[in-house]
């Protein structure tokens, strides 16, 4: 049988630590990427949505027509999904 002194348990208890320390940094640095993600679509999304309302701007009246309708049917799939 292998016994285990004080030395074998400081031991483990170092390996313990050192993986929960090393866990740790890993989920922060997920944390911090992903941050930087919403931030980049953040910017993105408002890019996006300068180019769109100069795109409605430009619109005549039958276009905006049918760009309500494809708004609204967007929006609908888009709380049809969000209660599935």
């Amino acid at each position: 049988m292998l016994k285990l002194t004080n030395k074998g348990f400081v031991l483990a208890d170092s390996i313990i630590g050192l993986i929960i320390i090393c866990s740790g940094i890993l989920i922060l640095l997920t944390n911090y990427q992903s941050l930087n993600n919403q931030e980049n679509l953040k910017i993105e999304d408002k890019e996006r949505i300068h180019l769109l309302l100069n795109r409605v701007r430009s619109m005549d009246k039958n276009e905006l027509v049918n760009f309500k309708q494809i708004q609204v049917s967007y929006e609908n799939k888009v709380e049809t999904l969000s209660k599935e």
